[in-house]
């Protein structure tokens, strides 16, 4: 009967599935994975109420429920993945106040404590009435601990009231529209917050300088992602296009770009400089080949063939810098490179 169990499940019959489970723990109800699987079996074919009270029923059979009162062992794999499931069911049930009763009462027992805060941060936003001061706190809490997950800057926004709780993306910003005093807002958060200031010297915060790119807009976006491409150009970073390519989703913005691009391009090949006020005598010569490089990605989505053949037959002719290596990679990475 396992073997057709394991056979139903592979093909996707779940209601065979959970009959055959069902069947082998009347058989053999004193094995803790029978009760397991069945409540797998319930929980697919989406009758959460019978899959909730069979894993209850699993943690008040003696010797394989909850530990003693009194037990001070710390907690167990099997422990904590069981009370997360639990606990994913209520979520998916739409049972959110139950869920986050229900953390908070075993959280003792679990070891990913990251998950817990994470989901309880997201449960106090899907209440009702929502909580978002609470939350607030909780995203500002993993923010300390990690400033470069999207994920908890999506969930402070919504929990400031930037972001619609609603909106369903837990860390993308695609389809997210701001009102102009939305954007100053959130310009001076990222810009004044002390959440968003370096610890010491050699912390960098790379979401706080991305991130605006997303909500700003005008000549506001056209001075943050200028000074954003020359940073990564002049550190030599390849994949530039492809850490800023969902902004071209909005054609504005996409225009800005390419400008700021054409002007950047002229300048480095006049006076080897991004802007003709630097300070700085001039840039490395690798610049120009890093910028021609994401010339031709830009110039390539979109659909502008010739120039973007342009651009990459101009990089190819920086066999000269030391770094040989890093032309020979750039023409590899360009698109619809050739041998």
């Amino acid at each position: 009967m396992k073997d057709m169990a394991n056979l139903q499940i592979q093909r996707r019959i779940l209601d065979g599935f959970t009959e055959t489970r069902r069947k082998i723990l009347v058989l053999k109800s004193n094995n803790k994975h029978n009760w397991l699987a069945y409540a797998i079996g319930n929980h697919l074919v989406g009758n959460n109420t019978k899959a909730l009270s069979i894993l209850d029923a699993l943690q008040n059979t003696a010797g394989m429920g909850e530990r003693a009162p009194n037990d001070r062992r710390p907690p167990t794999y099997d422990e904590s993945e069981m009370h997360l499931y639990r606990a994913q069911i209520l979520e998916e049930d739409g049972q959110n106040a139950e869920c986050l009763a229900y953390l908070d009462e075993n959280r003792h027992e679990i070891v990913d404590q990251l998950f817990v805060r994470e989901k309880r941060a997201q449960l106090l936003l899907k209440l009702s009435p929502p909580q978002p001061a609470e939350a607030e706190k909780e995203y500002r809490l993993l923010l300390e601990w990690n400033p470069e997950n999207y994920t908890y800057h999506m969930g402070l926004q919504k929990s400031l009231g930037f972001v619609d709780p609603a909106h369903k993306e837990l860390k993308s910003f695609l389809g997210v529209t701001y009102t102009h005093e939305q954007s100053e807002k959130l310009l001076q958060l990222y810009q004044n917050d002390p959440l968003f200031k370096p610890k010491d010297k050699w912390t960098r915060i790379a979401a706080v300088k991305r991130l605006p790119l997303h909500f700003t807009s005008g000549a506001t976006f056209r001075d943050l992602v200028t000074q954003y491409m020359r940073e990564k150009i002049a550190k030599g970073i390849p994949s530039l296009f492809s850490d800023i390519e969902p902004l071209y989703a909005d054609q504005a913005k996409a225009q800005v770009i390419g400008e700021v691009l054409e002007e950047m391009l002229k300048n480095l090949r006049a006076e080897n400089k991004f802007a003709k006020e630097d300070a700085k005598d001039a840039e490395s010569p690798s610049c120009l080949m890093y910028a021609l490089h994401f010339a031709a990605q830009h110039y390539d989505h979109l659909s502008q063939h010739n120039r973007r053949q342009h651009a990459r037959t101009r990089s190819a002719r920086f066999s000269f810098l030391p770094s040989l290596f890093s032309r020979l990679f750039l023409s590899r990475r360009s698109p619809h490179s050739v041998p």
